[in-house]
């Protein structure tokens, strides 16, 4: 009997999703956990709270069947989000643990945020995006054999990005492995007080990736107090 609740309690958790799209519609910031089939004004999720202003997520959210844990779209104005619980996403093409195409506040991390994948994985993917303030406290990781970051400035702006955590590219096994990777994006000041590394096995690995081969891409300001590295064992 014990064996067979352990059973039927695993496979809960395999098909159980909890993702969330935050959107702004008109004049209303409303919520999705069908990938925007449906979208209504109350905070779908009971554990986490919402004030108007500040969405903070205390729970597992989670996706296989979407390529996003979390996704913010939309002019959110000055709206914050803080996750304090955990952030996955996992597929067989590209994945993006938070991707965001918004203009928002502040974005802040206190737990995990990931993305797995046999495509492209993002930890936090900003996509054409505007995020005021990103700050990270806890992990942000983005795990593939091909394409993987820990975070992704995609022509995209970030006010201050601050880095208390871990920012990483895990290894990559056909694929340049990158802990921060800023293309066509502008970040206006990059503090680094924790760790940011990327890894692979087969390409090259690159803490942090500032790609002005065919964007105008800046970053106006870089400190780092704490360990950037890049780690290739292709030889």
């Amino acid at each position: 009997l014990v064996v067979g609740s352990l059973l039927v309690f695993t496979a809960l958790i395999v098909v159980d999703e909890n993702y969330l799209l935050i959107k702004k519609e008109g004049e209303e910031i409303k919520f999705s956990t069908d990938n925007g089939t449906t979208a209504g004004i109350d905070n779908p999720y009971e554990e986490n709270t919402w004030d108007g202003t500040e969405y903070v997520n205390n729970r597992v959210l989670n996706s296989t069947s979407t390529d996003y844990g979390l996704k913010l779209e939309g002019n959110l104005g000055n709206v914050n989000f803080i996750n304090n619980g955990s952030i996955t996403a996992t597929g067989s093409s590209s994945s993006y643990g938070i991707y965001n195409d918004s203009t928002m506040g502040t974005l802040t991390n206190n737990g995990i945020i990931t993305a797995t994948g046999s495509g492209s994985s993002y930890g936090i993917y900003n996509g054409y995006g505007a995020i005021g303030t990103l700050t990270n406290n806890g992990i942000i990781t983005g795990t593939s054999t091909s394409g993987g970051y820990g975070i992704y400035n995609d022509r995209g702006t970030i006010g201050t990005l601050t880095n208390n955590g871990v920012i990483t590219r895990a290894t990559s096994t056909n694929r340049n492995g990158y802990g921060i990777y800023n293309e066509g994006g502008t970040i206006g000041t990059l503090t680094n007080n924790g760790v940011i590394t990327g890894t692979s096995t087969s390409g090259l690995g690159y803490g942090i990736y500032n790609n002005k081969n065919y964007f105008d891409t800046t970053i106006e300001i870089l400190l780092n107090n704490g360990t950037i590295t890049g780690t290739s064992t292709s030889g």
